[in-house]
Parts: structure tokens; sequence; C-alpha cells
């Protein structure tokens, strides 16, 4: 099944609990640390019992909280670096055009504001650089 079908199929069946699927829209966002507890306690909970997991609406969490992404996603240095972790972004045509059509440039513009340079650059190079 394409990634693609695969969120067809969670979206048409919303009650449908997936335990390898995060939906990054749902996540507490109320304070950052709340959103940075819930998202470490989603993706521990799905990693520890699942080799591949679906992060969807990445571009939900805030900037210092996609940050804890980079963790996740390090190959070198990755808590669980054996796991497939397929980041799914949602944005619409006019939002690409205006970054240029690149996920980078996107993503700089959603969180650059926030994190430094170095942060968003060492991001970028763990969750950006592998696109479907």
């Amino acid at each position: 099944m394409a990634l693609h079908q695969l969120l067809d199929h969670l979206q048409a069946k919303p009650t449908l609990h997936i335990p390898s699927y995060i939906d990054g829209s749902k996540l507490d966002n109320r304070t950052p640390e709340k959103m940075k507890l819930a998202l470490d306690n989603e993706l521990t909970d799905v990693l520890r019992v699942a080799r591949a997991l679906v992060m969807d609406h990445i571009e939900q969490p805030k900037p210092e909280d996609a940050l804890m992404l980079y963790g996740y996603s390090d190959g070198d240095n990755a808590p669980y670096n054996s796991a497939a972790i397929f980041l799914v972004l949602h944005t619409n045509l006019r939002e690409m055009d205006e970054s240029g059509g690149q996920t980078e440039d996107y993503l700089t513009k959603l969180w650059g504001c926030v994190l430094g340079v170095d942060e968003m650059q060492a991001l970028l190079s763990c969750i950006a650089n592998r696109q479907l």
C-alpha cells in the first residue's frame, strides 16, 4: 500500500486506531512543554512496539517542538535508528509556490523564525533530505 493510500484510508476511518500513526494536529499543544511531552510520549510509545510509523501533520508542532524530531531522525544517534519514520507535511500549492516549491524552504519559513540557522539546518538535514 502506498503512503498516500494509507493516509486516504486513515482519513476515511477517523475512529480507527492505528498504533503506528501519529496525528500531529491532535497533540496537546496548550503549552510548549505539554506539546513536547505529548510528542515524545507518542513517538516513544509507537517505536517501542513498531518498526515504522507515520507522523502526519508535521507542520502543526511549534518550531521548538518540531526540533524534537531531530533526535528521532538522526541516523547515528536516534534511540530507534532501525525504525522507519515517515513524516507527512500538509500544505497547499500557494504556500509551496511562495517557498519556491521546495520542502526545505517551506519548513524554514515555517520554523526558521524561531530556530537558529544551525538548529534549522540540522533539523532539515535529518527530516527533509529524503523526500518521497
